[in-house]
């Protein structure tokens, strides 16, 4: 099954909608990263090496009581590697590298190799499931570093939900004694389309967003402290923007200056890697709810009264009314 919605998010022409103010990084950075993030996503199909020039990388993930074991074999000599958690954002990684838990639920790990700016290798993993009721943020633990940091919130937990309804907050902690005195403190608010450095709360041990500048959908943050001599290890989050209200399998609704609407969950986590997932539509209130044309989730022209919703497995989403 293939939906219109899931090309526009891997060609990026779709703006996942990036908190006001924000200021994107130039168009040479956002095309290499997203040709860096193109090269790894392949609609879940096994990778294969496209041409002999780019080999392919051996990804295991091993779950173990501390954390999520990452093996990466076949690395071209002198390249580095950036991972990717069920196609989010890149971000640095190793191999050897310990990594939080992510959320219940089936997951893999996509890695590509860089040597320089070019990319020599990618691979992903398995697909590997996390038990109900264990969450944690990625960071890396691989090798003593003390500019290290760690999620330091009881109220914050990865992949959940917060209200667009509140202001968000949330806070951490350097785990080792850093190298330098006054360690600098930096947060990056990504989305899938473009990124910003910005200055973390004062002190860096902590990040704030006025719920006027809340998007809706998936957000992420990634906190990095730095010496003059060295850099720590990145500490990414990652969270969904959700309206009062919330319900499951809830979509969400963007249209053009031509009336076309794209519909789509607003947290993707709801209807997990792998599962059936089928848009039903009912265009007139008098009728019953049978799959869109091409099980597609886009509509072109609803009238008044239009509703779409989503089934995933077994489950039931909410009815979203289009045309109103």
């Amino acid at each position: 099954m293939h939906c219109w919605c899931d090309s526009l998010i891997k060609s990026t022409l779709w703006i996942w909608f990036i908190a006001p103010g924000a200021l994107l990084a130039s168009a040479c950075t956002k095309v290499k990263k997203d040709q860096r993030q193109a090269a790894i996503l392949d609609n879940g199909r096994q990778l294969e090496a496209q041409s002999s020039s780019l080999g392919i990388l051996s990804i295991n993930a091993d779950l173990r009581e501390d954390g999520l074991l990452l093996h990466v074999s076949g690395i071209p000599d002198g390249s580095t590697l950036e991972c990717s958690l069920d196609q989010l954002p890149l971000i640095p990684c190793s191999d050897g590298g310990l990594y939080a838990k992510p959320s219940a639920g089936d997951h893999k790990i996509s890695v590509t190799a860089l040597t320089g700016n070019a990319v020599t290798a990618v691979g992903e993993s398995p697909v590997f499931t996390v038990a109900p009721g264990v969450t944690g943020a990625l960071i890396s633990t691989s090798g003593p570093n003390s500019l290290a940091l760690a999620l330091d919130d009881p109220n914050f937990s990865n992949g959940g939900n917060w209200s667009l309804g509140k202001d968000f907050t949330v806070r951490f902690k350097m785990i080792g004694k850093p190298s330098c005195d006054q360690p600098q403190v930096k947060c990056k608010v990504d989305s899938r389309t473009g990124w910003f450095w910005v200055s973390c709360d004062a002190g860096g041990t902590s990040f704030s967003i006025a719920k006027e500048q809340l998007a809706l959908g998936l957000q992420f943050l990634t906190v990095q402290a730095s010496c003059p001599d060295r850099v720590g290890p990145p500490l990414s989050l990652f969270w969904y923007g959700v309206p009062d209200g919330y319900q499951p399998l809830m979509l969400r609704d963007i249209s053009d200056a031509h009336h076309r609407h794209i519909v789509d969950l607003i947290k993707q986590d709801d209807c997990p890697y792998g599962s059936q997932r089928i848009y039903e539509c009912a265009p007139n209130a008098a009728d019953s709810f049978s799959a869109c044309a091409a099980n597609s989730n886009s509509i072109d022209q609803p009238q008044a009264g239009y509703r779409v919703r989503l089934t995933c497995a077994t489950a039931v989403g909410p009815v979203l009314v289009l045309g109103s």
